[in-house]
């Protein structure tokens, strides 16, 4: 009887202990990956109001951060469509 239901039981478990594993980490990462670009973003916001900077200077970081922005909403999608 026992030996039964373990034999059904165990590789659905497994499976899903691997689903949420895959959910988890991907998650995680994604998690990880947005600080650091929102960092980065938070850096440059804060070099783009410096003084003394020329309108050239100030368009280039703003397309560095749209960039960063859209590497952001870019890796949510792939993140997404992995799971």
């Amino acid at each position: 009887m026992f030996k039964g239901v373990i034999s059904v039981c165990a590789p659905v478990f497994g499976y899903l202990t691997f689903i949420a594993w895959k959910l988890l980490s991907a998650h995680g990462r994604l998690a990880y990956y947005e600080y650091e670009a929102k960092k980065h973003i938070t850096e440059l916001e804060i070099e783009k109001v410096k003084p003394g900077l020329c309108s050239e200077d100030v368009r280039e970081i703003e397309l560095r951060i749209k960039n960063y922005r859209n590497a952001i909403h870019e890796r949510r999608m792939i993140v997404l469509e992995g799971i």
